[in-house]
């Protein structure tokens, strides 16, 4: 399937398991220009995300963005823009959100779960401006939280030139996680911070990008990542698109 050209604002969803705004569930589809605006999703599952709670077969999302707004109450896989890319090709460019994410565990930006070993998920110029992503339970070695992707187990990823708000709070169960650091760009690796947590932590592979510099905007970020302009109005603080 094909979604083009779709603004959402003031909405509101409920749901359990594979909870969208768009979509719950979405399986072989190109996704681009989506807009949300002050949007709010109360979940009580897990794989949840304003794009798509679960993704499979082949999927591209470029040119969304959510601004403002909230996601809270999901278990696990509680996404930003993504819940779970589950064993498939996942591709996401030019996206961002700056909607709040609140969750009991595996929390991400733009994707809480890239489930492996199979299959692959390619982030490239993407923008996590929430404010904070803070774990609601101390899980013990269950799955991570990460600032863009909470955890990563696919034999291949690639993020490059993702982003996230300077100021931003985040907290996870597992120490190493919990404190920020900027993630080099990396391509085909299996476990994107493997290196940087204690061996007690089974499913500790999160993704923080790197930290945008102090008083840039989304829309400055933006227009330096260079998103279409021709798509994006980038004149306010946060990018909307020209159709909106």
């Amino acid at each position: 399937g094909h979604v083009k050209n779709i603004i959402f604002r003031n909405c509101s969803v409920s749901g359990a398991n594979d909870s969208g705004l768009l979509s719950g569930h979405i399986h072989d589809a190109t996704v681009e220009e989506v807009y949300m605006e002050n949007c709010e999703m109360t979940i009580s599952g897990r794989r949840n995300g304003f794009l798509a709670g679960r993704v499979e077969g082949y999927a591209t999302f470029t040119n969304c963005y959510v601004k403002g707004g909230k996601t809270s109450g999901g278990t696990q896989q509680c996404g930003g823009l993504i819940g779970q890319n589950n064993l498939q090709t996942a591709v996401i460019t030019n996206c961002g959100i700056s909607a709040v994410i609140e969750g009991n565990r595996n929390m991400g930006g733009i994707m809480a779960f890239a489930k492996g070993p199979e299959g692959s998920t390619y982030i490239e110029n993407c923008l996590v401006w929430t404010p904070s992503i803070v774990c609601a339970q101390n899980t013990g070695s269950l799955y991570s939280s990460g600032v863009v992707v909470g955890c990563s187990t696919h034999n291949s990823v690639t993020y490059k030139n993702n982003y996230r708000r300077a100021d931003i709070v985040f907290a996870d169960y597992c120490p190493e996680i919990g404190t920020l650091v900027d993630c080099p760009d990396i391509e085909g690796l299996k476990y994107p911070l493997m290196s940087l947590v204690s061996g007690q932590f089974d499913y500790a592979f999160g993704y923080h990008g790197k930290a945008a510099p102090a008083g840039k905007t989304p829309s400055q970020m933006a227009k330096e990542l260079g998103w279409d302009e021709t798509i994006w109005d980038l004149s306010a603080e946060e990018p909307s698109l020209k159709n909106n």
